[in-house]
């Protein structure tokens, strides 16, 4: 069943057409299939059990909390995935939610995009607060920063081991940046391949007092994690402007089933959950954000920006590690465990 083209609602049966020519929205068992440049799916409510959806081009919009796309394959082979505006209810109001039953696959010409989709300017969880001096930064994967008032920020929340708020508003009533939104890939059973970007960031605040969003959230559940260097994981906070506070990285997780994952590759996939700023003035930057991994799997004694930019790992029992050489370049990483005992053999370096 082929989308047609141009804009509509996934529900609207004239905007489908099957290889026989009648008009029908896909069904149960269907394949879906949007490959024209130039269309616009909206999506609000969950969809039938798919077969196979396959995008090569177009947009591809979720809208309302419990919309599931749902197929035993899933192929986003070209064009951008994304949410609507961000939003003020108390409780989250949009998010991207896949749910894959053998196979999904992000390629490296399609993106998953929620920035700036979590909750409006003060809104959430980890809203930063407004004063006159800048409203401080938003909340999520750690602190947000302060303002130049030096109030703090917004505070930590969700859960780290499986994510799925979308991040918080930067301080300031009219000035404060978005946080980023909420992305979910639900597929317990099926092998989870990442070529391109899937991006939650927060906004930067505005005028001379805005604080910055939080970055969002990305929660992978899969059997096994593949991809490449290419495959990008970012939940960035924004930068405060001025006298706001910059906003904290949100949180990504990937869980997977070690025994699956032992059989394959490190997929190199990178994570980024860099922290907003403000200038160079330290006190005022947001908090990075968390990655969690289920197993010590993808740590080696080379990290780098092309592992993780600038995140804090967790990762259950992760209290010591022991190597023989080690190179730190160009990232930031915290192993957030008390205690951690890093012992080095031979060399270790660090350096940008």
């Amino acid at each position: 069943v082929i989308w047609v083209g141009g804009a509509g609602d996934w529900t609207d049966p004239t905007k489908w057409t099957n290889t026989s020519g009648i008009n029908m929205v896909p069904g149960n068992g269907d394949t879906a299939l949007i490959l024209a440049a130039g269309s616009s799916v909206r999506v609000d409510t969950a969809t039938a059990d798919l077969t196979l959806f396959r995008m090569t081009a177009g947009t591809l919009v979720f809208s309302n909390w419990n919309t599931r796309l749902s197929a035993a394959d899933i192929r986003l082979e070209g064009g951008s995935v994304t949410l609507p505006n961000a939003f003020t209810w108390d409780q989250p109001s949009n998010r991207i939610w896949f749910a894959a039953g053998t196979n999904f696959l992000l390629g490296s010409n399609a993106t998953i995009n929620a920035n700036f989709k979590g909750y409006a300017t003060t809104n959430g969880p980890g809203g930063g607060i407004s004063k006159t001096g800048g409203g401080s930064g938003a909340g999520h994967g750690g602190w947000g920063g302060r303002n130049v008032s030096n109030d703090r920020g917004g505070p930590p929340y969700n859960d780290p081991t499986a994510p799925i708020a979308p991040g918080s508003g930067g301080g300031h009533t009219t000035l404060g940046g978005a946080g980023g939104g909420a992305v979910f890939i639900d597929s317990s059973n099926a092998v989870v391949t990442i070529h391109g970007t899937i991006t939650a960031n927060g906004q930067d605040g505005t005028g001379t007092h805005g604080g910055g969003g939080s970055g969002g959230s990305i929660y992978i559940l899969c059997k096994r994690f593949q991809g490449s260097t290419n495959g990008l994981l970012r939940v960035r906070g924004g930068n405060g402007n001025s006298g706001g506070g910059g906003g904290a990285g949100g949180r990504i997780a990937v869980v997977y089933d070690p025994t699956e994952q032992s059989i394959v590759p490190n997929p190199g996939v990178r994570m980024d959950g860099f922290a907003g700023r403000t200038g160079t003035i330290r006190s005022r930057l947001g908090e990075s954000g968390t990655g969690y991994y289920p197993d010590t799997r993808f740590i080696t004694p080379i990290l780098d920006r092309f592992l993780f930019w600038d995140v804090r790992l967790i990762i259950p029992n992760f209290t010591n590690w022991g190597v023989n050489d080690l190179l730190i370049s160009n990232c930031w990483v915290h192993i957030v465990h008390s205690n951690f005992v890093l012992v080095v053999t031979n060399n270790a370096r660090f350096h940008n």
